[in-house]
């Protein structure tokens, strides 16, 4: 899959260096994922809140289960061993994901940076985790920007759900998340957003 003439919104613009000052350290990462479909609830009335707040401890309990790990990194050499979203024959690309005002941020690590592609530009952080396995996923296809009820949400409940996206843009895999229907990553500089991109799903 490529990203071809379909990728948008590429700003060229470089990114401000006093964008490193917004590091933020990692707060409260635990292992694990869930999926959209554990987590598609209804809020109506006190009885289903109730039955709301059992379906929630539910999900947690499988999201354990999954054993999806992260390594809380801060410049050092990144495991060889860490799960890559490139082909096997391709070198490694890192999934890395930050705190950024108490939200989740999904990007790939350069230069020993966790790079996240947003409003425009690419941020560097280099406080970060690095996903280091995610086994019983998958890469499956996105369309129309609907995402499959069996993506991987990787924010464990820090802020709004967030996954992890991928794309290939003049033979290069980069990686990101989605935001509003789209995969955005971060490139050279800028953030590039495309509507043809895969997602990381259960399988």
């Amino acid at each position: 899959m490529t990203c071809g003439s379909r990728c948008l919104e590429l700003d060229t613009q470089r990114h401000d260096t006093e964008s490193r000052s917004n590091d933020t350290a990692i707060r409260d990462m635990l292992p694990g994922f869930r999926t959209r479909k554990n987590m598609k609830v209804q809020r109506s009335g006190r009885v289903m809140a109730a039955f709301l707040g059992i379906m929630i401890s539910a999900a947690a309990s499988h999201a354990a289960a999954a054993d999806v790990s992260w390594l809380a990194m801060r410049g050092e050499t990144i495991p060889t061993s860490a799960f890559s979203a490139a082909a096997k024959d391709h070198d490694p690309v890192r999934i890395c994901r930050v705190s950024h005002r108490r939200e989740a941020q999904i990007g790939m690590i350069r230069d020993f940076y966790c790079q996240i592609g947003g409003d425009g530009m690419s941020r560097p952080y280099s406080i970060y985790d690095v996903l280091i396995a995610a086994p019983g996923t998958s890469w499956v296809s996105v369309k129309d920007g609907v995402l499959p009820d069996n993506a991987v949400a990787l924010n464990e409940e820090m802020g709004p759900d967030i996954f992890a996206c991928r794309l290939t843009y003049e033979g290069t895999v980069l990686v990101g998340m989605v935001r509003d229907g789209r995969c955005s990553a971060s490139f050279l500089f800028s953030e590039l957003r495309s509507d043809d991109f895969e997602v990381l799903a259960a399988e």
